[in-house]
């Protein structure tokens, strides 16, 4: 088996990037090929050219060590012209500080220095927030409004009673036009419900001046740097990789299927992969991945 995918999954999954079925040799040939760009190409320089830096995790399942979900973490670079990169990713054990600062770190290695690194997006983790402020601390921080109108639609108490006015009313912060404005919808908030529940005024006041970042920004980019949604996108294909072959096998499996679902919705740096400096390899896998 190729990945540890039986033969029909090998096939279905062959007959999906390149539209035909392959030998097992071939296949196995591929594989090796792709694993070794996988590597060069988390290991690779980067320019330190990014202006904002999106940081979150998707969780999957691995068979591999009986560990059945790990998350994902996951970093996309976005340039002052626009462009989008996936800079790193990684199968973590947790999302704890040290699996963070690892990815994050490894980042500044690599030359993402962040001398014009502007605002980092970012979900309310204390281990991501902690990883951000060792390795760029005088980058902004906006934490994912997303995410928090989650955290406070999970706090509701009276569910049936407040559940609308609450949602609506929350997300109404995070429409307005000004900050000005958003601040006092959001002490308008507070005085309407912190005898009502409680644990939504809690969870709301939580962390509060992050999620206000945005307005600093421009009018037309505020849309985008108010939450992690721009990685969204890419989750739900790995999403769809998963649910479509079950379980990931291995480290190695992920890696791969992750690397060519990112090619192929146009997130890979562009590089020239034939210049590495592995030749002793033949080229057809990299055939395949520029078909992906």
């Amino acid at each position: 088996m190729i990945l540890g995918l039986t033969s029909r999954k090998q096939a279905k999954f062959f007959k999906s990037f390149i539209g035909d079925n392959v030998s097992h040799t071939t296949a196995s040939r591929i594989m090796n090929k792709i694993a070794y760009i996988v590597n060069y190409y988390r290991n690779m320089p980067l320019s330190d050219e990014y202006k904002y830096i999106y940081l979150d995790a998707i969780w999957v399942h691995v068979k591999e060590l009986n560990i059945k979900s790990r998350p994902i973490l996951i970093a996309l670079g976005v340039k002052t012209d626009g462009s989008k990169h996936i800079l790193s990713f990684k199968l973590a054990k947790s999302e704890s500080e040290f699996e963070w600062l690892s990815l994050v770190n490894d980042l500044y290695r690599r030359g993402l220095k962040g001398f014009g690194l502007s605002l980092i997006i970012s979900d309310n983790c204390a281990g991501l927030k902690s990883a951000i402020n060792y390795v760029y601390p005088y980058a902004a921080l906006q934490l994912c409004t997303v995410h928090k109108l989650r955290n406070v639609l999970s706090k509701i108490r009276n569910k049936t009673q407040n559940r609308k006015k609450v949602m609506r009313q929350a997300c109404k912060i995070f429409k307005s036009k000004t900050k000005q404005e958003a601040v006092a919808r959001y002490r308008d908030f507070l005085r309407n419900w912190s005898g009502k529940e409680p644990g939504v005024v809690k969870t709301m006041k939580k962390d509060i001046e992050y999620y206000f970042t945005y307005f600093n920004f421009p009018v037309d980019e505020r849309k985008t740097l108010k939450s992690t949604n721009p990685l969204e996108r890419i989750n739900r294909e790995l999403r769809k990789i998963s649910r479509r072959l079950g379980y990931f096998q291995s480290q190695r499996s992920l890696d791969i299927f992750t690397f060519l679902t990112l090619k192929e919705e146009g997130l890979i740096i562009d590089r020239d992969f034939e210049a590495m400096p592995d030749t002793k390899q033949k080229n057809l896998s990299l055939e395949f991945a520029n078909k992906s």
